[in-house]
C-alpha cells in the first residue's frame, strides 16, 4: 500500500498567517492615517500663521499711510479696497474655517518711558494683537496669536 502524503497548509497555519497579515496591515494603515492628519494640521497652522501675519502687516500699512487709522478697536477684521486696507467691524471669516480678529489697545508708559500697566497714556503707541482661530478637531479649537507695538515716530 502506498501512503498518501498531503502537502499544503493546515488550518492553524492559515489562521496564524491571517492574524499576522491583519496586525501588520493595521500598523501600516495607522501610520499612514496619522501622517495624513499631521500633514493636514501642519497645513492649517501654516495658513493660520499667514493670515495672522497678513493682519499684522495690514495694521502696519494703515499706520504708515495715516496713523489716525490706528485707534483702540476690539475684535475687528480688515478689508482690502482700492489698494488700501480698511477696518471692518466684524472679524474676518477666511476659507470657511479660519476666523481672524484684530485688537488694538492703548499703551501706558511709566515715568521712565517704559511700557507699563499703570502710567500716562501714550497716544503715539498702540499694542496690536492678531488672533486666528480654527477648529483643529470637533472637540477643540486651535489659535495662533501675533502681537506687536505700532509707534508713530517723530523726528
Amino acid at each position: 500500500m502506498r501512503s498518501l502524503v498531503v502537502r499544503g497548509f493546515s488550518t492553524l497555519e492559515i489562521l496564524l498567517a491571517g492574524a499576522l497579515f491583519t496586525i501588520f496591515s493595521w500598523g501600516v494603515i495607522s501610520v499612514l492615517l496619522s501622517g495624513l492628519a499631521s500633514d493636514r494640521q501642519n497645513h492649517d497652522v501654516t495658513r493660520a500663521t499667514y493670515f495672522a501675519g497678513e493682519g499684522m502687516e495690514a495694521a502696519r500699512m494703515m499706520a504708515r499711510d495715516n496713523f489716525e487709522n490706528i485707534h483702540p478697536i476690539q475684535g475687528a477684521g480688515i478689508l482690502r479696497r482700492d489698494e488700501a486696507w480698511e477696518w471692518q467691524e466684524d472679524p474676518n471669516d477666511l476659507e470657511g474655517i479660519f476666523t481672524r480678529e484684530i485688537t488694538i489697545e492703548s499703551v501706558k508708559r511709566e515715568s521712565g518711558g517704559n511700557i507699563a500697566q499703570e502710567g500716562d497714556d501714550d497716544s503715539d503707541t498702540f499694542h496690536v494683537v492678531v488672533t486666528v482661530t480654527w477648529p483643529a478637531s470637533p472637540e477643540r479649537d486651535q489659535t495662533i496669536v501675533l502681537q506687536t507695538y505700532i509707534t508713530r515716530w517723530r523726528i
